[in-house]
């Protein structure tokens, strides 16, 4: 994730629904927070990471929430 200029990153348990096997499985995954500025690229760059992600990691989906929000590092 080195084309973030900084994010949070957080130990979580997720729970998806396996439709081959009809049961719920549960794994471990990453809670990713990223502040980034509001351009183009910044959504091309997170769509990137999402696709390297669920290649390295065989996934079938990678959730991904997006929202504009107003934010302050102060300095």
């Amino acid at each position: 994730m080195a084309k973030l200029p900084g994010l949070t990153a957080i130990d979580a348990t997720g729970e998806w629904f396996d439709p081959e096997a009809k049961r719920r499985v549960r794994e471990r995954t990453k809670y990713v927070i990223a502040a980034l500025p509001d351009q183009t690229d910044s959504v091309r760059i997170v769509r990137e990471i999402v696709a390297a992600y669920e290649a390295r990691f065989k996934q079938r989906s990678v959730g991904l929430l997006q929202r504009r929000d107003c934010g302050d590092f102060g300095g």
